[in-house]
């Protein structure tokens, strides 16, 4: 069998929709555990998605959207380097003005925090990611940082944190590290 899985803020926000529109299954909140999860369960021969915490589904026998327990947000202090040689790296790292808005660098972006306390009508970041604040060790960023500068010739940096900012001993700590590898960054706030 194959299955059409989507995953992300907006799916988080409406998985019975989205499985009602054309989806088999929709990855809820943060992605990764459920993802691995649920790919190996779909590799048996008869899989059982009410197994898999935090993904929604389509019965097709009863043409019912399901919805299973959430999955507890994970540790992301040391999560590893994302797979980078699994992506066309050259179109990602070209130089554009886009990440860092209106200068034209090979820049890239990373996420050093999860989460945000605030419940802003217009955002899902806290539907998503949780309203506690979680981080990301620094060492395993600044690792991060230093892979992309070294291996892809990155000279900037636009980390995609929602609130990057609240936290001013981080944010600096931050500051430091990109002081340190002489790089430019942005954030949005």
């Amino acid at each position: 069998d194959s299955y059409s899985i989507i995953g992300g803020s907006h799916v988080t926000a409406a998985p019975k929709e989205i499985v009602k529109s054309g989806f088999d299954i929709a990855v809820v909140g943060e992605g990764e555990l459920t993802t691995l999860e649920l790919i190996k369960e779909l590799e048996k021969d008869e899989p059982n998605l009410s197994r898999i915490k935090g993904i929604v589904w389509l019965d097709k026998s009863r043409g019912e959207a399901i919805v299973n327990p959430p999955r507890e947000y994970i540790d992301i202090s040391n999560i590893p380097i994302p797979a980078y040689d699994k992506v066309n790296m050259d179109y990602y790292t070209k130089v554009w003005d886009d990440v860092i808005r209106g200068f034209p660098i090979k820049a890239v972006m990373v996420m050093a925090s999860r989460g945000c306390p605030y419940n802003c009508a217009f955002c899902a970041c806290n539907r998503v990611f949780g309203r506690r604040i979680r981080y990301r060790s620094l060492d395993n960023i600044k690792e991060e940082i230093k892979f992309l500068r070294n291996k892809y010739n990155v000279e900037g940096i636009w980390f995609a944190d929602d609130t990057l900012t609240v936290n001013y001993d981080h944010v600096k700590k931050i500051c430091n590290i990109m002081k340190e590898l002489k790089m430019y960054w942005g954030a949005q706030s």
